[in-house]
């Protein structure tokens, strides 16, 4: 009776240590869920400071606003012909030549070697008066283009900062996953301690012993591979952000998500901010603009023309030794294109239809972009809703892990059984994380679609 006391107090003891020992494996599955030490210590990343690096840094960003500057620069007034053109040119010639010359009741003459010098300089100033409006058109096309390449511009600034968005919450996620497999280990040490203590009390076999110890190596191989995976996806960010040599850093630690959005808003501001339906309708207004252009052709042109020239000449031979002239010269010309073999009417028919064609790519665009809002907010709202089911579930998994463990412990389940809890508790977790960042990653396509980067 007094060895089976001592074997009963013995007992006890060594549950209430399991205990202290798990209650301290679930302060380090805390401690890793809250992040390592020493990336505690790194620099935080926002996901704006993300943003706003990606707008001055990004080299896609870069090269379309360098073709925005070219658009610009070819928008002005000069390029659409309303100035005038003012030239200047200068001539000077030399030529050494041998006369000889005969006159009536005179000495035949020669001159030999005898150098002739001419010069003259001349400024023009011409414009083209009148040419049937076709300038006005022509500046108003250059602006459209100009608008254009701006909205194009700014769908790949929209495109880009989503990439950085969706790299950015990439690295959440895995790090989010990460914290998940420090639980899973800390639970799987917990389990081959307890293991190893029932083994030494006569409870367990080392067959289970060793298939704790297999599960836990498990656990932690995973954990060293979703390192990497941390690591490639901050790769990722720092190839956008066109900073591949950033040293380490954090990123936020959740993931937000806005369930306040609306399909009708999101629909309406689509409508009139979304970058590529804002460039169909430039382009529109573009073909209306050449389509004028060529229309202004019908019409005479009127050219002014004023110019002002000085010449001289000297000559060691002949009559004249030297003469000079200056004076200015000014005229205007009028002309008018009356056949040039129907291409004209061609050109304005290719504009016509280059014009119908712009209105339907409008109309095919919108039709895209409703078509696209409501299938992602279909599918964000779904994620929305998965969201609250998944929480649910992982809540009766963290109860359901903290019984088996205690079950477990009393000898009352097997290791298989706390291990099929275990992953389902894993499975739980992760499947949270998963959804979301679909949510939130589906949040920032809608905002792109929307017009709203």
């Amino acid at each position: 009776m007094q060895s089976l006391a001592r074997l009963g107090t013995t007992v006890c003891f060594l549950l209430w240590m399991a205990g202290a020992g798990l209650a301290a494996a679930q302060g380090v599955a805390s401690e890793d869920t809250a992040g390592p030490p020493p990336q505690a210590a790194a620099e935080v990343l926002t996901l704006e400071e993300a943003l706003e690096q990606a707008r001055s840094q990004n080299l896609a960003v870069r090269s379309a606003e360098n073709a925005l500057a070219i658009t610009a620069n070819n928008a002005s007034i000069g390029n659409a012909g309303f100035l005038p053109q003012l030239t200047a040119s200068g001539n000077r010639n030399t030529s050494i030549t041998t006369t000889e010359q005969q006159f009536i009741d005179q000495e035949p003459r020669r001159t030999p070697n005898a150098e002739t010098t001419s010069q003259a300089a001349r400024a023009t100033l011409a414009w083209r008066a009148f040419e049937g409006l076709g300038r006005f058109a022509t500046l108003q096309r250059l602006q459209a283009e100009q608008a254009s390449q701006a909205e194009r511009t700014r769908g790949v600034r929209a495109d880009v900062l989503t990439e950085v968005t969706v790299a950015y919450l990439s690295i959440v996620r895995e790090q989010q996953q990460l914290a998940v497999l420090d639980e899973a280990v800390a639970i799987s040490e917990e389990r081959l301690r307890l293991t190893e203590l029932r083994n030494r009390l006569g409870a367990a076999s080392d067959l289970a012993v060793r298939q704790a110890r297999v599960d836990l190596n498990a656990d932690r191989g995973a954990r060293l591979r979703q390192e990497s995976t941390v690591t490639a996806a901050r790769a990722q960010l720092n190839r956008l952000l066109n900073d591949p040599d950033r040293g380490r850093y954090r990123v936020e630690p959740g993931i937000p998500i806005d369930t306040l959005l609306t399909l009708n808003e999101l629909v309406t501001e689509a409508r009139t901010q979304n970058p590529q339906l804002r460039a169909a309708r430039q382009g529109r207004r573009a073909a209306t603009q050449e389509r004028r252009e060529i229309r202004a052709e019908r019409l005479p042109t009127v050219d002014l023309e004023v110019q002002y020239e000085y010449s001289d000449q000297s000559s060691e031979s002949g009559f004249v030794q030297f003469s000079e002239s200056y004076g200015l010269s000014y005229g205007v010309a009028v002309s008018v294109d009356l056949f040039d073999g129907l291409n004209r009417r061609r050109r304005a028919q290719n504009a016509q239809i280059r014009e119908r064609n712009a209105q339907l790519a409008i109309q095919e665009l919108e039709t895209q972009l409703i078509t696209a809002l409501q299938e992602e907010f279909a599918s964000f709202d779904n994620r929305v809703a998965l969201i609250a089911l998944e929480e649910e579930n992982l809540q009766a998994a963290r109860a359901n892990v903290d019984v088996a463990l205690r079950q477990f412990e009393l000898g009352v389940i097997t290791p298989l059984e706390l291990r099929e809890v275990q992953e389902t508790l894993v499975q739980a977790e992760s499947r949270l994380v998963d959804t979301r960042f679909e949510a939130r990653v589906l949040e920032a396509e809608l905002r792109r679609l929307a017009g709203q980067r």
